[in-house]
């Protein structure tokens, strides 16, 4: 899995729905878009692809108190899921993990119940937890948004 932080919070997701981690590019605003976490379009060799905020997405707590961290670390995460391009920003990328299933403990309890719950399980990872995400609940919460 493909291991990142935002804000204080580490997430890993599987690599098959990982493109390419590529620099910041320019995010340019969408006019009248209405959620928080569509931040804009971006181009990406050439294609305009959506950008939008998994921070503000699954509601990381920092979100709505943090303001971003300047940085050298952080990238773009550009990901895939049944023909639709996603693009998000990370605030610093660890890189490729591997966990085993076997080694997934349950989320607490206060993320379950959550009405933006994306996470699968959670890995302990380097001394930290790093919540697992489950690519189907946030893709096609993503698309819904959109629609």
């Amino acid at each position: 899995a493909l291991v990142f932080r935002i804000f204080q919070e580490w997430y890993a997701l599987e690599t098959r729905y990982v493109l390419e981690i590529t620099e910041e590019h320019v995010v340019h605003h969408i006019p009248h878009c209405k959620t928080n976490f569509i931040k804009g379009l971006v181009n990406i060799h050439g294609k305009i692809q959506i950008c939008f905020s998994l921070g503000d997405l699954i509601e990381t707590e920092a979100a709505a108190t943090e303001q971003p961290v300047k940085n050298n670390f952080k990238r773009m995460v550009v990901t895939e899921w049944n023909g639709t391009v996603w693009v998000f920003s990370v605030d610093e990328l660890y890189g490729i993990q591997r966990f085993s299933l076997d080694d997934m403990k349950k989320a607490p309890e206060t993320v379950i119940k959550s009405n933006r719950s994306y996470t699968r399980g959670v890995f302990n990872w380097q001394g930290k937890h790093a919540g697992y995400l489950d690519h189907q609940l946030l893709f096609t919460a993503l698309k819904k948004c959109l629609l």
